[in-house]
């Protein structure tokens, strides 16, 4: 998503059987199956909680700076967070 191409270490794929697979999100939301997606975001949430997941933010702006925050967020360096 971030517009750069994927790096890949081809043996894995060669000599392991691996592969690799995409797939959009926004589908597998869509599945009948309501419990399977809250278990996940229970899961995220366990893991930011405990630390093993970190939501990096790199700045908070006011809403009178929502241009600028888009403009850091793009950077996908990190949360642009907007506030009141």
């Amino acid at each position: 998503m971030s517009g750069q191409t994927a790096k890949v270490f081809s043996p894995f794929l060669i000599f392991k059987s691996q592969s690799i697979r995409g797939f959009w999100i926004f589908n597998w939301f869509r599945t009948p199956d309501t419990k399977k997606v809250e278990a996940m975001f229970d899961e995220l949430a366990s893991l930011v909680s405990d630390g093993t997941l970190s939501l990096p933010v790199t700045a908070e702006f006011g809403f009178d700076r929502v241009q600028e925050a888009i403009a850091v967020a793009s950077n996908y360096n990190g949360k642009a967070i907007l506030k009141p």
